[in-house]
């Protein structure tokens, strides 16, 4: 919409980003090199942050990274039962579900172990996690014991909010807990990061030019405290606010008129 006034080719600030052109910030690539790491080990990763704070995003660079001939990820969205969870792991992997308990267990069970016989590494990536019922949890940690503690056939990933840690610190979960292999934060960026992530975003949209003041940039650090996803807000309704009256250059009073019409909980 309001694209072309500011001399874009496309809005910025949006999930739209393809994987190849995120942002890799410090925390992002950090997490990413420890997911990798898990993905080559066949073990367990858990990866939390705030809501915003780039979960998603790393997931996607982590799939991003993969090799089609190696990997076979598989994206699950908070299975409400065991029963789903099994069902929805048959769906991606082209099977039809069995009735029975058992043998939808074994069904899962033998075609994660058939992929890594032939080279290919299962990597189920369960986004959300914190949302799981704990009997969900533990069903995705018998899917990584189907050799008795030898190699296990897959990688999982568990992302979720910071809550997820302290679940699995409950008892009944202590068996996950323990076969964690690599547990990592995304934390807020810094101020130079949020400038350099504001930059990236322009450029990737096109820009040829400054868009927003350096103090307007310094205001959307602080304000936003680093999470993305309040930084690409922030920066959409303070581009609105210029649009508005047809000003080039996002400067403070811009800025303060978007920071009234963001929501509280999203500045």
């Amino acid at each position: 919409m309001f694209a072309a006034f500011f001399g874009l080719t496309r809005q910025p600030f949006t999930a739209e980003v393809p994987a190849e052109a995120l942002f890799r910030s410090g925390p992002l690539d950090e997490a990413l090199a420890r997911l990798r790491f898990v993905v080559e080990q066949h073990g367990i990763a858990l990866l939390t942050g705030e809501p915003g704070s780039g979960k998603s995003a790393t997931l996607r660079a982590l799939v991003a990274a993969g090799e089609p001939a190696q990997h076979k990820f598989i994206y699950l969205t908070t299975p409400r039962s065991p029963r789903g969870l099994l069902q929805a792991l048959c769906y991606a992997l082209g099977l039809e579900p069995a009735w029975f308990a058992v043998a939808l267990q074994r069904q899962v069970q033998d075609a994660l172990c058939r992929l890594d016989a032939h080279g290919v590494t299962p990597v189920l990536l369960c986004d959300e996690a914190q949302l799981a019922p704990a009997a969900v949890l533990d069903e995705l940690r018998l899917l990584t014991n189907t050799a008795m503690d030898a190699r296990c056939p897959l990688a999982l990933v568990l992302a979720g909010h910071p809550s997820l840690r302290r679940r699995l610190a409950l008892e009944a979960l202590t068996p996950l807990a323990q076969r964690v292999t690599v547990a990592t934060s995304l934390t807020g960026l810094s101020a130079a990061q949020t400038a350099d992530y504001v930059a990236h975003q322009l450029q990737w949209a096109g820009a040829t030019r400054p868009v927003f003041t350096k103090e307007v940039i310094q205001l959307i650090a602080h304000h936003s405290r680093g999470v993305p996803r309040q930084i690409n807000r922030l920066c959409t309704s303070a581009l609105f606010a210029a649009f508005a009256v047809q000003q080039p250059l996002v400067e403070e009073p811009a800025f303060r008129q978007a920071l009234k019409e963001v929501p509280p909980d999203s500045a």
